[in-house]
């Protein structure tokens, strides 16, 4: 998870969450095949800008570095304990 990144503490929680509901609406919102943005939709909406304060344009670049971390930690095998910690059911995941 993105707790276990220390490359990410420069980010506020409420910044990684608006990061990860991004990287989800675009996964969904584009299509796999052509990666064409779907027709009359809008990855960053007004009600997202309202609720959380943070532009698409502040939003991109947090996005980024989540899943830069993501597959940089895919491809490291250290911090596998803190991983396994953190990432555990105990630890509510």
């Amino acid at each position: 998870g993105t707790l276990t990144n220390y490359n990410l503490l420069q980010y506020l929680p409420s910044q990684l969450a608006a990061g990860a509901v991004y990287i989800a609406r675009r996964t969904v919102l584009f299509d796999d095949d052509t990666l064409d943005k779907k027709k009359n939709t809008v990855l960053w909406t007004p009600t997202l800008f309202e609720y959380t304060a943070y532009t698409e344009k502040d939003i991109i670049p947090i996005a980024r570095a989540i899943l830069t971390e993501k597959v940089a930690s895919s491809k490291l095998k250290n911090l596998q304990a803190v991983n396994r910690k953190y990432t555990s059911s105990q630890c509510g995941n």
